[in-house]
């Protein structure tokens, strides 16, 4: 009786203190206000809100600290959206779970689902991303497909009709990259142009227009210039070119500030992110205090939250700018109004990062995990939920391996 005492004590342990978790956290995702990370053994793990199964647990309650999302193995990537979650398998495969009231789990029904399903129809795919609620994937050969809402043209088909199964995306040059913003759809094409289709009346497509694009259209970058990555924010987009300087446009809202000019002016083409530490904001609209302003270069990778965005630098220094008022997704050790780029406290070198709604995550040089910003679904897997801003990353300590939280 002692023994087996003692072995559940072992076993309790084990489940508390993140004994059982995971090896090594290879990538993390962020959706709306859930997150996820990817281990080295194949296994995904969940936390954060819930009220859709988009954990995929088979349960609706939200959790506060990461669990293993049960029966699905292999998995090398993952997306999250407003409400559902995509991973790609390393045989090809996809496989969804959470909201689909419009199509977005590409199973062909609109039933939601609080377990794993696969994506019908598709097969040797080697990326995938998720918006507020469409989905895309990228195949091997560089084809393109969509699926879920399009109700603003998410899905490049040229209507505006919902699909729940995927379809190609036509017109496009062979992909090498995808991204998902709220409602728009961003690819990188092998010779380093950016296309891009979905609504447009921020600028958020970059053609130098505010219309919105039914159909794929390409991005009017600076004369010279050669994307190698993007990432799409809820309304904004930003591009790293092979010179280390990152451009942005769209939204560019007061106390967001998306693109980091120091401005409220939306921008309907790809310009500079500002480095200027310190860049005052005042007057409306807003006006940099200082001139000139000097770009942002030496930048090795970039990715995008709902209305921030994260870029680490070729030294290794990770840097944030957006919104940061009430919620401190930046990163700087406060949630205050934040119109230029600023270091993430504490974090060189991070082996990968996400950005959420409100909220960051980041996989440290020593393969711990760590979130910041907002928690008041329990996002930052730190085992409460509350309406604090968390403005300094903290570490993920608790891992589990079963629903219970």
């Amino acid at each position: 009786m002692v023994k087996r005492f003692a072995a559940t004590l072992a076993l309790a342990a084990l489940v508390l203190c993140g004994c059982g978790g995971p090896a090594e956290v290879r990538a993390v995702a962020a959706g709306r206000l859930h997150s996820l990370a990817v281990d080295g053994d194949g296994r995904l793990w969940a936390w954060g809100a819930n009220e859709s199964g988009q954990l995929g647990d088979g349960t609706t309650s939200d959790r506060s600290h990461p669990a293993r999302v049960e029966g699905l193995s292999g998995v090398v990537a993952a997306a999250g959206g407003a409400t559902h979650t995509a991973a790609l398998r390393k045989d090809g495969t996809v496989w969804t779970w959470g909201a689909n009231e419009r199509g977005q789990l590409g199973d062909g029904g609109i039933a939601s689902r609080a377990a794993p399903g696969r994506v019908v129809g598709l097969e040797d795919v080697i990326a995938v991303a998720a918006g507020a609620a469409h989905t895309a994937a990228l195949g091997r050969d560089g084809t393109v497909w969509t699926w879920g809402r399009n109700g603003s043209g998410e899905l490049g088909d040229g209507t505006t009709r919902d699909r729940a199964r995927p379809g190609r995306v036509e017109g496009l040059p062979p992909a090498r990259a995808i991204s998902c913003g709220a409602h728009h759809t961003v690819i990188l094409d092998a010779d380093g142009a950016v296309w891009v289709w979905g609504p447009n009346g921020d600028g958020r497509l970059g053609d130098g227009t505010t219309e919105d694009r039914l159909r794929p259209v390409r991005a009017a970058m600076p004369e010279g210039a050669r994307v190698t990555a993007i990432a799409a924010g809820g309304y904004h987009t930003v591009a790293l070119t092979d010179s280390g300087n990152v451009l942005a446009w769209g939204a560019n809202w007061s106390e967001a500030w998306q693109l980091a000019n120091a401005t409220t002016l939306n921008s309907p083409r790809p310009t500079p992110v500002a480095a200027n530490e310190g860049l005052e904001a005042v007057g409306w609209p807003v006006i940099p205090t200082k001139d000139p302003v000097r770009p942002l270069g030496e930048i090795a990778q970039v990715t995008a939250g709902a209305f921030h965005t994260l870029a680490v630098r070729r030294d290794g220094l990770l840097l944030a700018w957006g919104q940061n008022a009430r919620w401190g997704q930046l990163g700087s050790g406060a949630a205050d109004w934040q119109p230029s780029v600023t270091p993430v406290r504490g974090i060189v070198a991070p082996r990968a990062f996400a950005g959420g709604m409100y909220h960051s995550l980041a996989v440290a040089a020593d393969g711990s995990v760590l979130a910041w910003g907002g928690n008041h679904r329990g996002q930052l897997g730190i085992g409460t939920a509350d309406m604090t801003p968390h403005g300094a990353p903290e570490r993920i300590g608790a891992w589990r391996t079963s629903k219970a939280d």
